[in-house]
């Protein structure tokens, strides 16, 4: 799925996920982690995310968060690709659900 997404306004980024709960006009974050990718993940929970960012009200803490959530997601996708037998394989999806996915 490629999606166009505004990040704030006046500005837009293009983003390619193999997310496909998401549908235009959803809420979600994208999540960028240490090395230039990225994780989307739909905000369903509550829209205060987005209106937060809408507003630049996002503090530090909620980023630095938001940021330490990219990297455990990463490294859970990067567990998933070193994974060899299928028992780990298996171990491996369900870390990315539960750290990727919403």
């Amino acid at each position: 799925m490629r999606f166009t997404v505004e990040t704030s306004p006046g500005t837009r980024i293009q983003v390619v996920t193999d997310q496909t709960e998401i549908r235009g006009g959803d809420c979600f974050n994208v999540e960028q982690a240490g090395n230039g990718a990225a994780n989307v993940r739909r905000v369903s929970i509550s829209n205060a995310l987005c209106e937060a960012v809408a507003g630049n009200a996002v503090d530090a803490d909620i980023q630095n968060q938001l940021s330490a959530a990219a990297e455990r997601c990463l490294a859970a996708k990067e567990r998933l690709l070193e994974a060899e037998t299928d028992a780990q394989i298996e171990a491996a999806i369900r870390r990315v659900e539960i750290l990727c996915d919403d």
